[in-house]
């Protein structure tokens, strides 16, 4: 896995469900070869981490929080000058676990990690258009969904892909079922 994302040559990598433990941070850090922050889940379920390039030189972490859960990592990192909020998802899949979840969020974001460039990516387990996002199914959730998009329009986030693809329908989670169900459940929320 480290080898392949290697391939990519990108400053940060987001990963939802690694399913880590505290036992595996030492081995992960030698094969990825720099700076990992981890939110542990179990090594059955959820689990976030955060893997940095070793040719960023230029990013100071200023602040970072971990969910004890292993659902998100939120960071503030000055880079050349610029102060980032960079936060790291992988959101429950139960609808009352999600209304707790973005409510909580949001409020993190809010008041502790008030950068003016945001970027939030990662595994949110809803989708935020019906039409574009969803393929058969039954709709779903109505509050998570409406918290997911109050902190959007309160922070001035963007969905990046969708604004870059306004009416292509793809899909990130496909079902094997019978009628066939699909949604855009990962996404990239920008300032």
């Amino acid at each position: 896995l480290f080898q392949y994302c290697q391939l990519f040559k990108t400053d940060i990598v987001l990963l939802q469900e690694t399913h880590s433990k505290i036992d595996d941070e030492k081995l992960w850090k030698q094969e990825w070869g720099n700076e990992i922050m981890f939110s542990h889940g179990t090594n059955h379920s959820a689990g976030v981490a955060i893997l940095k390039n070793k040719n960023m030189t230029d990013v100071n972490i200023k602040n970072i929080e971990c969910d004890k859960k292993g659902r998100y990592i939120l960071m503030e990192v000055d880079m050349t000058g610029s102060n980032i909020t960079i936060g790291n998802v992988y959101a429950p899949n139960d609808d009352r676990g999600q209304e707790m979840f973005y409510a909580h969020l949001h409020q993190l974001l809010q008041t502790k990690y008030t950068s003016s460039h945001t970027l939030i990516g990662g595994d949110f387990n809803l989708y935020l258009n019906h039409s574009l996002d969803k393929k058969g199914g039954i709709p779903r959730n109505r509050l998570a969904l409406d918290k997911v998009k109050d902190m959007i329009f309160q922070m001035n986030l963007v969905d990046i892909w969708r604004k870059m693809n306004p009416n292509k329908k793809k899909y990130t989670w496909p079902a094997r079922v019978n009628p066939p169900v699909a949604c855009r459940l990962d996404y990239w929320l920008i300032s």
